[in-house]
């Protein structure tokens, strides 16, 4: 786990379960299938396969949330700072 705290977001996602499928993950992070399944692929969102499924835990897709916020953030101050 990175250094991003999630222990901050309960609210989070409160509606899913705490492991989801592919097609839970599409609907909480409002993509589509082939992008779903090359986050868990690429390994930016960790799941694993059970059978023919991926199985994901929510702190996995809330900590990927986080850390692209973080980094979007902190790509436009760069950009606005002009650095």
């Amino acid at each position: 786990m990175s250094n991003v705290s999630v222990g901050a977001y309960p609210e989070m996602f409160k509606g899913y379960p705490d492991v989801v499928c592919v097609a839970e993950l599409r609907e909480m992070l409002g993509i589509g299938r082939q992008m779903a399944y090359s986050l868990v692929h690429d390994g930016e969102i960790k799941g694993i396969k059970i059978g023919r499924e991926y199985k994901i835990a929510k702190l996995s897709i809330i900590e990927y949330v986080l850390q692209n916020v973080a980094g979007k953030q902190t790509a436009d101050l760069r950009h606005a700072l002009g650095i």
